[in-house]
C-alpha cells in the first residue's frame, strides 16, 4: 500500500513470502524424536548383612555391658585402649582384649546372671576366680606345635593370664632350630600387656624357655 501497488515490489514481496512459507513448512515436517523409554530395572533385593563379632566389638564404648566369654562374667566397660579393654565387676577390674568380650544388653546380662545361679553377684564369684587362679598353669608348653598353632595357644593363654591377674608366666618352646622361640618373642613384643620377657635361667632351661612378665 505504501509502494502504491508497485508491481515489481509487490512481486518481490510475494516471492519472499513464499520462500518463508516454504522454510516454515520444511521445519514443521521434521519429525520430532521422542526420548527412548528408560529400561525398567528390576528392584534389587536388600542383602541381609550379618554383623560378625569383630564388627559388633567396633561399637563397644565405655559404659557398655559386656560378657567376658571365657569366664562367662558380665561387667561394665570402664576403659578402651586400642584392642585392649578394662571391664569392671564391682571392685574387680579385668583387663583383656576386645576379641575376648561380647557386647550384650542389660536384659541378656540378667539372663547370664540367672543361669549362673547368682554366683556372679556374690562371694561365690570371687571364690570361683580364686579357684581358677589356683588351677592356672604358669607354664605353657608349645613344643612340637606349628608356628600358627603355637601363636593361637599363646594368645589364648596370655588372655587368660591377664584376665586372672597373673603377672609371671613361662613359655616352654624348646631350643631346636630356634624357630618357635623367634615366633614367640615376635608375638610377645606385639602385646602391650607384656612388660618384659627373657630366657629362663640356664639351670632351669635357658634358651628353651621364655619367661614373661605381664604389666
Amino acid at each position: 500500500k505504501e509502494a502504491k501497488a508497485d508491481a515489481e515490489k509487490t512481486k518481490a514481496a510475494r516471492l519472499l513470502l513464499q520462500q518463508k512459507k516454504a522454510e516454515i513448512e520444511k521445519v514443521t515436517m521434521v519429525p520430532i524424536k521422542k526420548p527412548l523409554p528408560k529400561p525398567t530395572v528390576a528392584p534389587q533385593k536388600t542383602k541381609t548383612v550379618t554383623m560378625n563379632q569383630e564388627t559388633l566389638n567396633d561399637k563397644i564404648r565405655v559404659g557398655d555391658t559386656v560378657l567376658i566369654t571365657n569366664s562367662q562374667t558380665v561387667g561394665e566397660v570402664i576403659e578402651l585402649n586400642g584392642n585392649n579393654i578394662s571391664v569392671a565387676f564391682k571392685s574387680i577390674v579385668f583387663r583383656t582384649t576386645l576379641k575376648s568380650v561380647e557386647k550384650i544388653s542389660r536384659k541378656e546380662a540378667r539372663g547370664v546372671k540367672r543361669s549362673s545361679g547368682g554366683k556372679i553377684d556374690n562371694q561365690l564369684f570371687s571364690d570361683a576366680i580364686n579357684k581358677k587362679i589356683g588351677q592356672f598353669n604358669q607354664t605353657l608348653d608349645i613344643r612340637g606345635q606349628y608356628a600358627e598353632e603355637a601363636i593361637t595357644l599363646l594368645e589364648n593363654y596370655l588372655d587368660e593370664a591377664i584376665l586372672l591377674g597373673i603377672k609371671n608366666v613361662s613359655i616352654l618352646h624348646g631350643k631346636g632350630n630356634g624357630i618357635l622361640r623367634k615366633v614367640v618373642r615376635q608375638y610377645l613384643f606385639s602385646r602391650r600387656e607384656v612388660k618384659n620377657f627373657a630366657d629362663e635361667a640356664i639351670e632351669l632351661g635357658g634358651a628353651g624357655i621364655t619367661t614373661v612378665q605381664i604389666s
